[in-house]
């Protein structure tokens, strides 16, 4: 009985190197192109908003917030927005022409920040 186990795992490893020979034979007649797009998964999809470079601001730098004319406020929405000679803004935007940024939209006014302190501007009442 012995001979006959020998012969069978002979025969047995023989059939399996014969299939896996078989199988690397047929494996170097497939000629496989596939190229890699460039892309970067670290680069945004979006397009960035240009790099707005920080101007020093003096204290020479003198500032009428009496000149700017606050035309509209809405206010009580998640995005308040004021109009301000023209010019649509909200909170966090740069007044046009000067440093001054808004802080807060509210039913009062607009509250504008420049060199560490802040300013209400407020609707004028027509007369």
């Amino acid at each position: 009985m012995r001979i006959g186990k020998d012969i069978f795992l002979a025969s047995f490893i023989l059939c399996a190197s014969f299939f896996l020979f078989s199988l690397t034979v047929m494996a170097e007649n497939v000629e496989i192109n596939f190229t890699y797009p460039d892309i970067n998964p670290f680069e945004p999809k979006l397009p960035r908003a240009p790099e707005q470079k920080d101007t020093p601001v003096t204290a020479s730098v003198d500032i009428s917030f009496s000149e700017l004319n606050l035309e509209g406020i809405i206010w009580g929405t998640g995005m308040p927005q004021a109009v301000i000679d023209g010019e649509v803004y909200r909170i966090g935007d740069t007044l046009k022409g000067s440093p001054g940024k808004i802080v807060a939209i509210n039913k009062e006014g607009v509250s504008v920040s420049y060199l560490e302190r802040v300013y209400t501007l407020k609707i004028k009442k027509k007369q």
